[in-house]
């Protein structure tokens, strides 16, 4: 019983916090939630940081089934219903091995993923593949159709 009264005294703290800045219970955007916590500012409660790889909650959030073909839709619905701020926002994967252009194997599987092989053995191979990548990224060009190409991506919608 007393845990459920703190729970009511604290509410109340709330409550009255908040009609001390205007009169009204004030309710902040994300957004403005998240800033006046960095600027430690008093907020209408405490922001929510999250990430969510757990599918029930996901699915929860975002009333949704959650598959590969269309998670990060779905992971993003659950992320802006639920949480203030994350870090990220994908999908889970499904179990595949890939060989990836820079010469790593990977192995992911739903939310993880690790390496299986490099391609580099020692440090001489190492420093070689650091300095292929240097040359090939300061030649990619990021011209109108790149950037068409990722305003679609982050665009799509699933049906």
């Amino acid at each position: 019983m007393a845990r459920r009264q703190d729970r009511a005294f604290q509410f109340d703290q709330a409550k009255d916090s908040a009609l001390a800045r205007g009169g009204l219970l004030v309710t902040l955007t994300k957004r403005e939630r998240v800033l006046r916590t960095i600027r430690f500012e008093e907020t209408d409660r405490v922001p929510t940081y999250d990430l969510l790889q757990n599918d029930a909650t996901i699915e929860y959030c975002s009333g949704r089934a959650l598959t590969t073909e269309d998670g990060d839709w779905t992971v993003g619905v659950a992320v802006g219903r639920c949480l203030d701020m994350t870090r990220s926002v994908g999908a889970p994967s499904r179990p595949e091995t890939i060989k990836q252009p820079d010469g790593f194997t990977v192995r992911r599987e739903r939310w993880t993923g690790w390496i299986i092989e490099r391609p580099f053995c020692d440090l001489d191979g190492l420093i070689a593949w650091v300095k292929k990548q240097i040359i090939e990224i300061n030649a990619r060009v990021f011209d109108a159709a790149f950037v068409r190409k990722v305003h679609d991506l982050v665009r799509r919608r699933p049906d």
